[in-house]
């Protein structure tokens, strides 16, 4: 787990449209897509005609904006169905990076938590694919 406080590197985690709001640094990519988990933020990749993008498999959501509250750790469960890889990455108010999930591979899934300590935007993004899967994450 790593504090999400100015300037420091940490994994993050998203919550879909969740209350919480989560900074701990925890990624885990498994070698083939595993079940969902309950409690956790559900993402997937998903190639559409305009290019990839993020959707929150729970709600159908595509590049969802998501609310968390300081100090709140919530875990995102990160699915890969596509032929690509992806990696997400949560950037703080000044494009500092604070964590990622690694690469994803192709039919892989990873977990990532992320527990912030301060109030603020942040953005999400996949590293190879910035321009079309990408979020914001609002912590109070």
């Amino acid at each position: 787990i790593v504090d999400a406080r100015k300037g420091a590197h940490q994994d993050v985690s998203s919550n879909g449209g969740n209350k919480d709001s989560t900074n701990s640094a925890s990624s885990q990519t498994q070698q083939q897509q595993q079940p969902s988990i309950p409690g956790t933020i559900q993402l997937s990749a998903k190639e559409l005609t305009s290019g990839y993008r993020w959707i929150n498999t729970t709600s159908g959501v595509i590049n969802p904006t998501m609310n968390f509250k300081v100090g709140n750790t919530k875990a995102m469960q990160l699915k890969n169905p596509t032929d690509d890889k992806h990696q997400l990455v949560v950037d703080d108010p000044n494009g500092n990076q604070l964590a990622t999930s690694g690469d994803i591979l192709s039919g892989s899934s990873s977990q990532l938590s992320f527990k912030p300590s301060m109030t603020g935007t942040f953005g999400y993004h996949c590293i190879y694919h910035p321009t079309t899967m990408k979020g914001i994450i609002h912590v109070q």
